[in-house]
């Protein structure tokens, strides 16, 4: 319902009220123009409200939190058990290839200990000297919409490393939409966020390496599939 079609009665109600004070019938010029004023400010405020909430910050795509949930499950099932083909390559968001002809590598990641990404690695079957990298993140899930942070992690190559950075964090902000003042008192207060409907998706590094390259990293950060 529109601005303007909520509080009309309201207006009407105020200048039927201010009319029976002063006693006289609602055909002056004062009255018109009082009553004319009125509408008018509350037909601009009714466009300029929904100027304001037309404006997208974000997809209008729908996903439940139950669907979201489920996705980021499969993600994780699909990486741990080296399923690289049967991941689900729609929720890869970078890729990266590195050549690397030396023996050994060293994976660092030094701010990936607090709420980072996981990291798996997978051998291949031959010695190619490549070292593939896919970054996969599936969707958030708030109120049934769906979210996307679109920030990457940053993968950087040194001679014997690869530097492993987390994406910076992105502050995800949501807006509802409640009953005006005068129809809600008196009503049981909701806190919108204990009552949403949210699922945090999942985020993912899945490397393939050589067959034969000795891989030094932090067990706790990056483990091994099928190994």
């Amino acid at each position: 319902m529109s601005i303007f079609l909520t509080f009309f009665p309201i207006v009407l109600v105020l200048v039927l009220v201010t009319v029976r004070f002063k006693k006289r019938p609602l055909y002056g010029k004062g009255d018109l123009w009082l009553f004319g004023g009125y509408a008018a400010v509350l037909l601009f405020s009714s466009a300029l409200f929904f100027l304001i909430a037309g404006e997208e910050n974000g997809t209008e795509e729908e996903i439940s939190a139950e669907i979201a949930e489920q996705e980021a499950q499969k993600l994780q099932a699909a990486a741990r058990e080296g399923k690289d083909k049967s991941i689900n390559k729609n929720y890869i968001k970078k890729q990266w290839t590195f050549e690397y002809d030396e023996s050994q590598l060293s994976i660092e990641t030094p701010d990936n200990n607090v709420n980072g990404t996981d990291i798996l690695i997978e051998r291949k079957e031959e010695n190619d000297h490549v070292i593939e990298a896919d970054y996969y993140q599936t969707p958030s899930s708030i109120e049934g919409k769906m979210a996307e942070p679109a920030r990457n992690p940053s993968i950087q190559q040194t001679e014997t490393a690869l530097i492993i950075r987390k994406p910076e964090e992105d502050r995800l902000e949501y807006s509802a939409f409640k009953e005006e003042f005068p129809f809600n008192q008196g009503a049981e207060k909701i806190n919108v966020f204990e009552n949403s409907s949210l699922s945090l998706g999942s985020t993912l590094i899945y490397l393939r390496v050589p067959k034969d390259l000795d891989v030094n990293m932090d067990p706790y950060q990056v483990q091994y599939v099928n190994e």
